[in-house]
């Protein structure tokens, strides 16, 4: 019939590249919670880090529970427009794209100390 192709040759491969890429998603956020919980701990004294690390997770929880709204908001938004490129139905992964740029740009401007322990 003239219904969703399933199965077939290319519903494999198309399924090993969402595992993969899913695999990849994983294994980069792993790391760059490591990296940034490493950056957050070399960057404050020991007689607050408890603070800073409370705070620093506290902020990455409240991202956590904003973001995917945000993100359905702005996508919802973008495909009901009406508007012309670059805010149609791109917009959505053009801001994010933009945002993880601008936040890469800002994380090459820390200050070379926090490679290290705090006041070593």
């Amino acid at each position: 019939g003239s219904g969703p192709r399933r199965g077939g040759a290319g519903g494999g491969v198309l399924w090993a590249c969402v595992l993969l890429f899913f695999f990849a998603k994983a294994f980069a956020f792993g790391n760059a919670f490591t990296a940034i919980t490493i950056l957050v701990n070399n960057s404050a004294p020991p007689e607050v880090i408890g603070t800073v690390h409370g705070v620093s997770q506290a902020s990455a929880s409240l991202t956590s529970a904003i973001a995917p709204t945000l993100a359905g908001s702005l996508f919802s938004w973008s495909l009901q427009s009406k508007l012309g490129f670059p805010l149609d139905h791109h917009f959505a992964f053009l801001f994010f794209g933009a945002l993880s740029s601008a936040l890469l740009a800002l994380s090459l401007l820390l200050d070379p100390s926090v490679q290290h322990r705090y006041g070593a």
